[in-house]
């Protein structure tokens, strides 16, 4: 890692002009970098919601279908109920990616609040987002089962 390092920093050093970039150059080529980023997260968590909102309404069309079945409704609600929660922390880490784009900070001070994001927040929402994927799996098991049989069996 060291040796990486020495290399950037002797490369830096031998290119003709480099001395002349100021601090607000160089966070505009970050900004530009991280706002690529920015939004491929945002995009992410978008589609993660709207995949989110289409489980929780065919779980909730399941609720009036079984009503009777009393074992299928208390599943329903309760993964209706926890991706509820989940998709509030997601909107949470949402909202706070527009805090790590403000760069009224030093150049150092943006860099680590980027950096630091990324490396906590983004982690837990990335989990978060992959419950979908189970999810979609279970609803579509569901309507597959109910369509092709006509029932579901009992839990």
């Amino acid at each position: 890692m060291d040796m990486n390092l020495d290399k950037y920093k002797s490369a830096w050093k031998k290119h003709p002009g480099i001395n002349q970039l100021k601090e607000r150059d160089i966070m505009n080529f970050i900004e530009k970098q991280s706002i690529g980023i920015s939004a491929l997260f945002r995009k992410g968590l978008i589609v993660d919601f709207v995949l989110k909102s289409g489980v929780i309404l065919s779980l909730i069309l399941f609720i009036f279908l079984f009503r009777e079945n009393l074992n299928m409704t208390a599943f329903n609600i309760a993964v209706i109920l926890s991706t509820v929660i989940l998709m509030i922390f997601q909107y949470k880490y949402f909202r706070e990616i527009e805090s790590v784009e403000d760069s009224s900070t030093g150049l150092r001070e943006a860099i680590m609040k980027k950096i630091d994001y990324f490396n906590k927040k983004y982690v837990n929402a990335i989990y978060i987002a992959a419950l979908s994927s189970p999810l979609l799996v279970i609803s579509g098991m569901m309507y597959y089962f109910y369509l092709q049989y006509g029932r579901i069996r009992p839990l």
